[in-house]
């Protein structure tokens, strides 16, 4: 068994840039009552994050790889943000929303190691 450790910096851009409305209707006698209604678009087009990953690499009988590792990601910024409604309450109940790519994970790789050939 061996460990396995990481730290990098990635580079992410975003590939659909358009404004989403999100809204949720309910039908009460043939006419439709809004309840909720939410708006989000990407903030940034591309951002930065960076990760970490610790683990373990397992080679086994036969010439194969097991990697396990835990990931960490962070970014700074957010990707997208918002707002958000809910309507026909006796109260008002509205706010922001924003999503980031901040995560942790966890990842498993399997490989197969080629044995070298025997030079004459």
């Amino acid at each position: 068994m061996f460990a396995s450790f990481e730290l990098g910096f990635k580079y992410n851009f975003v590939v659909d840039y358009a404004l989403y409305i999100t809204s949720y209707l309910d039908v009460i006698e043939d006419s439709g009552v809004l309840i909720f209604q939410q708006w989000h678009e990407p903030v940034r087009t591309s951002l930065e994050s960076y990760f970490f990953k610790c683990g373990i690499i397992r080679i086994s009988r036969g010439d194969k790889i097991m990697q396990y590792n835990l990931v960490f990601n962070y970014s700074p910024k957010n990707i997208i943000g918002g707002s958000y409604v809910f309507e026909n309450l006796p109260f008002e109940s509205y706010g922001s929303v924003s999503q980031g790519i901040n995560y942790i994970g966890f990842e498993f790789s399997y490989g197969l190691i080629r044995k070298k050939q025997k030079s004459i």
